[in-house]
């Protein structure tokens, strides 16, 4: 189970490291993973691997809408 945090209006929330942190925001941002790849100076698989780690501590499952739903999760949840 990946270590979990309380934010500012209770909610529990993942531990995510400052870079999982930036690329869910640049997500919210509305960024492609194209567009956070070069921002960051990454590969886009660096991204895609950062994605996954996100999915995974959040809790969202894949499919059809998963970024959909990841954007929904992290404004709601996690205040971004």
């Amino acid at each position: 189970m990946p270590e979990q945090v309380a934010s500012g209006n209770g909610a529990v929330l993942p531990s995510f490291t400052k870079t999982e942190k930036e690329v869910l925001s640049l997500i919210v941002g509305g960024l492609s993973n194209g567009e956070i790849s070069e921002r960051l100076t990454v590969t886009e698989n660096t991204i895609l691997f950062h994605i996954k780690n996100i999915y995974s501590k959040a809790g969202v499952f894949l499919k059809k809408n998963t970024r959909r739903n990841l954007i929904r999760w992290a404004i709601k949840e996690a205040g971004l």
